[in-house]
């Protein structure tokens, strides 16, 4: 019930449809991996997750972003009414537009110290 009512949601779908439009090469969605990669950086150092696991930032950043693709795999696949399937390479895609985000945080935060 509560699914259905999310589902048919008109604003729901008038993002959704927004965000799959495409512009040049790559749709909106690649905007929100590249700034989910930029706020995962900032956390990542603000938090200094790198200290406690004396592992690099990035292999941090990576985790992260690996994880969150599985879970919307599985999401995908227990229920595919709200999740759109995507290919490997989208996946990938979507992995590396998220580093380049977290990239992106690195450099501009290590040019202002």
């Amino acid at each position: 019930m509560i699914f259905d009512i999310l589902f048919n949601n008109p604003l729901r779908i008038q993002i959704s449809e927004f965000l799959s439009s495409e512009m040049f090469i790559v749709d909106y969605w690649t905007l929100v991996h590249l700034f989910f990669g930029i706020i995962l950086m900032f956390l990542i150092i603000k938090f200094k997750l790198e200290r406690k696991f004396y592992v690099d930032k990035f292999l941090i950043l990576s985790f992260f972003l690996v994880s969150y693709e599985i879970v919307e795999f599985f999401l995908f696949i227990t229920n595919n009414r709200f999740f759109l399937p995507e290919t490997l390479s989208n996946q990938l895609f979507d992995i590396l537009i998220g580093l380049i985000g977290g990239g992106i945080y690195y450099l501009i935060r290590n040019s202002f110290k």
